[in-house]
Protein backbone atom coordinates (compact mmCIF):
# COMPACT_ATOMS: atom_id res chain seq x y z
CA UNK A 1 0.00 0.00 0.00
CA UNK A 2 2.63 2.14 1.12
CA UNK A 3 4.28 1.43 -2.52
CA UNK A 4 1.30 2.22 -3.95
CA UNK A 5 1.13 5.53 -2.64
CA UNK A 6 4.79 6.98 -3.04
CA UNK A 7 4.40 6.16 -6.82
CA UNK A 8 1.09 8.05 -7.25
CA UNK A 9 3.22 10.95 -5.56
CA UNK A 10 5.89 10.03 -7.99
CA UNK A 11 4.36 12.18 -11.41
CA UNK A 12 3.41 15.17 -8.87
CA UNK A 13 7.44 15.42 -7.25
CA UNK A 14 8.95 15.57 -10.98
CA UNK A 15 6.20 18.02 -12.50
CA UNK A 16 7.01 20.48 -9.84
CA UNK A 17 10.92 19.48 -10.09
CA UNK A 18 10.61 20.35 -14.28
CA UNK A 19 8.05 23.01 -13.88
CA UNK A 20 10.48 24.95 -12.05
CA UNK A 21 8.65 25.12 -8.68
CA UNK A 22 10.22 27.39 -6.35
CA UNK A 23 12.57 25.40 -3.69
CA UNK A 24 11.08 25.28 0.06
CA UNK A 25 13.75 26.92 2.29
CA UNK A 26 14.32 28.22 5.52
CA UNK A 27 16.78 30.91 7.12
CA UNK A 28 18.68 27.63 8.05
CA UNK A 29 19.53 26.42 4.52
CA UNK A 30 19.78 29.59 2.07
CA UNK A 31 22.31 29.14 0.08
CA UNK A 32 22.67 32.07 -1.30
CA UNK A 33 25.82 31.02 -4.07
CA UNK A 34 23.07 28.79 -5.60
CA UNK A 35 20.07 30.81 -4.72
CA UNK A 36 20.20 34.13 -6.08
CA UNK A 37 17.66 34.84 -8.59
CA UNK A 38 15.93 32.08 -7.96
CA UNK A 39 12.36 32.00 -6.59
CA UNK A 40 11.83 30.17 -3.27
CA UNK A 41 9.65 29.30 -0.15
CA UNK A 42 10.66 30.50 2.60
CA UNK A 43 9.34 28.43 6.16
CA UNK A 44 10.57 31.08 8.70
CA UNK A 45 9.87 33.01 12.16
CA UNK A 46 9.69 36.75 10.84
CA UNK A 47 10.24 39.87 13.08
CA UNK A 48 8.37 42.81 12.25
CA UNK A 49 9.89 46.37 13.43
CA UNK A 50 9.23 49.63 12.40
CA UNK A 51 12.81 49.11 10.16
CA UNK A 52 11.42 46.28 8.33
CA UNK A 53 10.76 42.39 8.23
CA UNK A 54 13.39 39.90 8.79
CA UNK A 55 13.36 36.51 8.21
CA UNK A 56 14.78 35.30 11.46
CA UNK A 57 17.66 32.62 11.43
CA UNK A 58 17.69 32.73 15.66
CA UNK A 59 16.18 28.79 15.75
CA UNK A 60 19.06 27.50 13.42
CA UNK A 61 21.84 25.42 14.89
CA UNK A 62 25.04 25.42 13.72
CA UNK A 63 24.35 28.69 11.79
CA UNK A 64 22.07 29.96 9.18
CA UNK A 65 21.77 34.21 8.47
CA UNK A 66 18.89 36.37 8.45
CA UNK A 67 16.88 37.06 5.21
CA UNK A 68 15.81 40.84 4.47
CA UNK A 69 12.12 40.86 3.45
CA UNK A 70 11.48 43.47 0.51
CA UNK A 71 8.65 44.95 -0.96
CA UNK A 72 9.48 44.82 -5.06
CA UNK A 73 9.94 48.23 -7.33
CA UNK A 74 10.61 50.03 -3.99
CA UNK A 75 13.45 52.12 -3.24
CA UNK A 76 16.53 49.88 -3.03
CA UNK A 77 14.86 46.68 -3.92
CA UNK A 78 17.40 45.41 -6.28
CA UNK A 79 14.98 45.11 -9.77
CA UNK A 80 12.69 42.21 -10.30
CA UNK A 81 10.18 41.51 -13.28
CA UNK A 82 7.07 40.94 -10.60
CA UNK A 83 4.55 42.78 -8.54
CA UNK A 84 3.76 42.03 -5.07
CA UNK A 85 0.57 40.19 -5.00
CA UNK A 86 -2.56 42.66 -4.02
CA UNK A 87 -3.55 40.32 -0.99
CA UNK A 88 0.07 40.47 0.68
CA UNK A 89 0.18 43.23 2.51
CA UNK A 90 -3.38 42.44 3.67
CA UNK A 91 -1.62 39.56 5.66
CA UNK A 92 1.23 41.70 6.81
CA UNK A 93 -0.78 44.39 7.88
CA UNK A 94 -1.79 42.73 11.65
CA UNK A 95 2.54 42.36 12.24
CA UNK A 96 3.20 45.30 10.75
CA UNK A 97 4.85 47.85 13.00
CA UNK A 98 4.99 51.38 11.41
CA UNK A 99 4.87 53.51 14.97
CA UNK A 100 7.46 50.96 16.80
CA UNK A 101 7.61 47.91 18.59
CA UNK A 102 8.24 44.74 17.30
CA UNK A 103 6.34 41.27 16.93
CA UNK A 104 7.50 37.88 15.42
CA UNK A 105 4.95 35.88 13.70
CA UNK A 106 5.60 32.21 11.56
CA UNK A 107 5.05 32.45 8.08
CA UNK A 108 5.56 31.28 4.21
CA UNK A 109 6.40 33.19 1.43
CA UNK A 110 7.56 33.26 -1.80
CA UNK A 111 9.73 35.14 -3.97
CA UNK A 112 13.50 35.80 -5.18
CA UNK A 113 17.02 35.28 -2.92
CA UNK A 114 18.83 38.37 -3.89
CA UNK A 115 22.84 38.14 -2.99
CA UNK A 116 25.36 41.34 -2.26
CA UNK A 117 28.41 39.57 -3.37
CA UNK A 118 30.79 41.94 -1.92
CA UNK A 119 29.00 42.48 1.31
CA UNK A 120 30.55 44.59 4.08
CA UNK A 121 29.43 45.91 7.19
CA UNK A 122 30.85 47.88 10.54
CA UNK A 123 29.04 48.50 13.92
CA UNK A 124 27.80 52.21 13.57
CA UNK A 125 25.98 53.70 16.63
CA UNK A 126 22.88 51.75 17.10
CA UNK A 127 24.50 48.78 15.19
CA UNK A 128 25.61 47.53 11.84
CA UNK A 129 25.47 49.35 8.95
CA UNK A 130 26.14 47.89 6.03
CA UNK A 131 25.93 47.68 1.64
CA UNK A 132 23.54 45.18 2.20
CA UNK A 133 19.82 44.90 1.97
CA UNK A 134 17.05 45.49 4.62
CA UNK A 135 17.17 48.10 7.36
CA UNK A 136 20.66 49.71 7.32
CA UNK A 137 22.04 47.75 4.46
CA UNK A 138 22.66 45.21 7.47
CA UNK A 139 21.83 41.74 5.70
CA UNK A 140 23.67 39.99 2.60
CA UNK A 141 20.72 38.16 1.94
CA UNK A 142 17.44 39.57 1.34
CA UNK A 143 13.63 37.70 0.00
CA UNK A 144 12.13 39.85 -2.64
CA UNK A 145 8.28 39.12 -1.37
CA UNK A 146 5.83 38.30 -3.89
CA UNK A 147 3.28 36.03 -2.36
CA UNK A 148 2.34 35.48 1.67
CA UNK A 149 1.21 31.99 1.15
CA UNK A 150 0.65 32.06 5.36
CA UNK A 151 1.07 33.98 8.66
CA UNK A 152 0.11 33.64 12.16
CA UNK A 153 1.37 34.36 15.12
CA UNK A 154 4.10 31.96 16.68
CA UNK A 155 2.70 29.29 19.11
Amino acid sequence: MRKMKLLQLFPLLVSSTICGAPLAVTPCSVDPNKMDHKQVTLHAQIGFTMHGIVALSDSCKGGGQDVAILLPNRGDTPPVSFELDPQALDRLKPFLRPSGGAVIACGVLRGEIRYKTHFRATMEGGGPQGNGYGPRGAFPIALVLQFVDDIHPCK
